[in-house]
């Protein structure tokens, strides 16, 4: 299952419960593709250039943190030397 594809989302949806077909119909609509281009130009905006990514903003400044899955410690110190 390619978790990219339109079928395999619609398939998993339908599995958890959700009308599939309204869910597809929810998924390509102009509303959603509208939603994810305006969280892209924010993600842009922000400085953020991969997913997931974390963004510690203070006093409208943005900060991009570096995300370490296996060592919390990474981004913690980030943002301590953030002296904020």
């Amino acid at each position: 299952m390619n978790p990219s594809e339109l079928d395999t989302l619609a398939q998993l949806a339908s599995e958890l419960g959700m009308d599939k077909a309204a869910f597809r119909q929810a998924l390509i609509s102009n509303e959603t593709d509208n939603k994810l281009h305006q969280q892209i130009q924010q993600s842009r905006g922000l400085g953020v250039a991969s997913f997931p990514s974390l963004v510690f903003i203070s006093n409208q400044i943005s900060h991009a943190i570096t995300l370490d899955y296996r060592n919390y410690g990474v981004s913690l110190e980030e943002i301590t030397k953030l002296n904020l």
